[in-house]
């Protein structure tokens, strides 16, 4: 029978992207280098800024949304106080349907605040 080629399993470094030999005096040798250890040391940076930059978004968009709930808030109050709307006998039609559009304006402020969140934008 005639021997065939077979292939050594490789190591994949996820902290340098490099493949080396699975046996443990290469992946020491590996490890022990500047480069990997320089590579760690960024990879564990940006871990630690990602956690941060995720802290600060969300402080960002709690704020947001309390903008923009006072903003509708004081909207609906002056729409209230003018006899645009409310409850109870002295409401008519047409002011129903100007809260109605008022309240599509602000969810679609919302919409594209939530867009721009999701593509990065700020």
């Amino acid at each position: 029978m005639s021997e065939y080629w077979v292939s050594r399993k490789r190591h994949h470094c996820k902290y340098c992207n490099i493949y080396i030999a699975n046996d443990a005096p290469s992946k020491q040798h590996h490890e022990n280098g500047v480069r990997h250890k320089g590579n760690v040391e960024r990879f564990v940076r940006g871990l630690y800024k990602a956690g941060e930059k995720a802290v600060k978004d969300r402080d960002e968009e709690t704020r947001e949304m309390e903008r923009i709930n006072k903003a509708a808030t004081a909207a609906y109050a002056q729409d209230v106080g003018a006899g645009l709307g409310g409850v109870g006998p002295s409401s008519r039609g047409a002011p129903v349907a100007f809260l109605h559009i008022r309240r599509c304006q602000i969810i679609s402020c919302l919409d594209v605040f939530m867009r721009c969140r999701g593509s990065g934008a700020t």
